[in-house]
């Protein structure tokens, strides 16, 4: 018994260092995948929909500072809180002046994620993230190498 936990220990020793520079030789990618909801931001414009109280719907901007004004409820912080969040919020301060609200958010404008690509390239800059790229993939959409950069030899 004791000499299978040796050989065991062993074997774990010996291939331990293999298996984790497998795991290191994965390729790099660029990703915009997450599982959690969309957190507010300064810029992105929301809209706001009273369903018994349309006179009081406005659509607003985040501010730098992460406020937006409402109506009714005063200046509100909402950068970095989800749609959800924003809502629930927005309902307790019109609670104040409207007798059980309803209320729907809507996001109409967010911060695209983006990347940069920059050096010997044609095309440096900035370029929307549609989907997940690798960095092969983002080299060519900003047009590919130049023939003066350097290759590896």
């Amino acid at each position: 018994m004791k000499h299978r936990l040796i050989l065991v220990m062993a074997a774990l020793l010996l291939f331990a260092p293999v298996a984790i520079r497998a795991q290191d030789q994965r390729q790099p990618r660029l990703t915009t995948v997450t599982e959690e909801r969309y957190r507010l931001q300064p810029g992105d414009v929301l809209e706001v929909q009273y369903r018994y109280s349309p006179e009081f719907n406005q659509t607003m901007t985040v501010q730098p500072d992460g406020y937006i004004s409402l109506e009714i409820g005063g200046d509100v912080k909402v950068a970095g809180l989800t749609i959800e969040q924003t809502r629930q919020l927005i309902l307790r301060r019109a609670s104040a002046r409207l007798r059980e609200p309803v209320a729907t958010i809507v996001l109409k404008e967010f911060q695209k994620p983006y990347f940069v690509v920059a050096g010997e390239v044609t095309t440096p800059g900035k370029i929307e993230m549609r989907e997940r790229v690798t960095a092969i993939q983002a080299i060519m959409l900003a047009g590919g190498m130049k023939e003066t950069a350097l290759t590896a030899r």
